[in-house]
């Protein structure tokens, strides 16, 4: 589903990876896809360790990279933009969450762009979700629009998210960690 979002990581107090995606940006899409890799010390680590891999191509090069996949005019048809996804699946919408998963089995340099912008539109972007490799945790940012604040949202250290089941993330991350102890307060 068309649920816009961002996927970031925080490393040595920057935002080196800002992925914007076009789809399922709520807590069992993307949500459920950082929480389960972030499970594994071995994926962070090389996580970690591939952020230096980790690049932003100049216009001129983003240019030379699509005129392989595209006509003239910068029109691709399915089958080329198919392959162009498959080729360059860190500079594609589709990606999501699974840019970490990128990142983290890279053996060459990784392209990607840095959507800085869009966390800060309440409106479409519905999702953020936030790998903070200073601090070793897990921000879910959900339901947006509904919340001016940012107030409602679910943090989990690393260590955390190893006894943390997924369906009691899901339901937190859901709802937002303000919303679950209102409910559970009035239970």
């Amino acid at each position: 589903m068309g649920t816009r979002g961002i996927t970031e990581v925080v490393y040595n107090g920057e935002i080196v990876v800002s992925q914007y995606g076009q789809w399922d940006h709520y807590p069992s899409g993307q949500g459920i896809t950082a929480f389960k890799f972030l499970r594994s010390q071995e994926n962070i680590d090389n996580l970690k360790k591939n952020l230096a891999l980790v690049y932003v191509p100049s216009d001129d090069e983003y240019k030379a990279i699509v005129s392989k996949y595209s006509d003239e005019r910068g029109m691709m048809t399915m089958e080329q933009g198919d392959e162009f996804n498959k080729m360059y699946p860190s500079l594609t919408r589709d990606t999501g969450a699974g840019i970490l998963e990128i990142i983290a089995n890279a053996t060459e340099s990784v392209p990607l762009f840095l959507d800085l912008e869009f966390k800060d539109d309440r409106l479409f972007c519905e999702g953020v979700y936030t790998i903070n490799l200073d601090d070793n945790t897990f921000t879910t940012r959900y339901n947006r629009y509904e919340n001016d604040n940012d107030e409602d949202v679910y943090t989990l250290s690393f260590e955390q998210i190893l006894y943390t089941g997924e369906d009691d993330y899901l339901e937190r991350a859901k709802c937002g960690v303000y919303q679950y102890q209102k409910s559970e307060a009035l239970a």
